[in-house]
């Protein structure tokens, strides 16, 4: 319902004169009436003596979905390499995404595909509906040949079969990293 993304010290969005924000939501209507449904963000400024970094978004996750009608599954865990554009960078928080059936997703790094896991999104009770983002405590950074290790786990209650997708009857595995300096955003599949 209500999340607050702080940044480091000194990182900051840099925004344009009439920037166009796009907050985009997912929700299921289960009335047979039209819902109005909003949203509202609060941005607080940085005075410019204090900017330091710029921050950047990476958006990682595999579209390869299919679940079978009343059933639970697991993906991964997947290793991503981390890509080159972000190698060095101080990542600084995580936050989850799946849609309805959506049971839990996992964050680790590691120096390599067969690598040793470091946990660093772990969430105890977690919720598609409410992903909490997790603040890296301290930050943390990925080595040149390392990246990372997600799960995402599903229970299909539905009679149909799900896939990937942007609809809320779909079914999403991502996770977005929150990092500085910025390299501009990225995604990876």
């Amino acid at each position: 319902k209500d999340e607050t993304l702080s940044f480091p010290k000194g990182v900051a969005v840099s925004l344009d004169a009439g920037q166009m924000i796009r907050l985009e939501m997912h929700y299921i209507n289960p009335t047979s009436e039209d819902l109005e449904v909003q949203a509202t963000s609060t941005f607080v400024s940085m005075p410019d003596a204090e900017f330091k970094d710029e921050a950047g978004f990476l958006f990682l996750g595999d579209p390869d979905i299919k679940l079978a009608a009343h059933s639970s599954q697991t993906l991964g865990p997947v290793f991503m390499k981390l890509p080159s554009m972000v190698q060095g960078v101080n990542f600084f928080g995580i936050t989850g995404h799946t849609h309805q059936w959506g049971t839990n997703v996992s964050v680790a790094v590691s120096d390599s595909k067969n690598g040793t896991d470091k946990p660093i999104y772990d969430v105890p009770n977690w919720s598609w509906s409410e992903p909490e983002t997790v603040k890296a405590d301290p930050e943390f950074s990925i080595t040149a040949n390392g990246g990372f290790k997600f799960s995402c786990e599903w229970d299909n209650k539905s009679p149909d079969p799900v896939k990937f997708g942007e609809s809320a009857n779909d079914e999403m595995c991502f996770f977005w990293a929150y990092y500085y300096p910025s390299h501009g955003f990225d995604v990876g599949f």
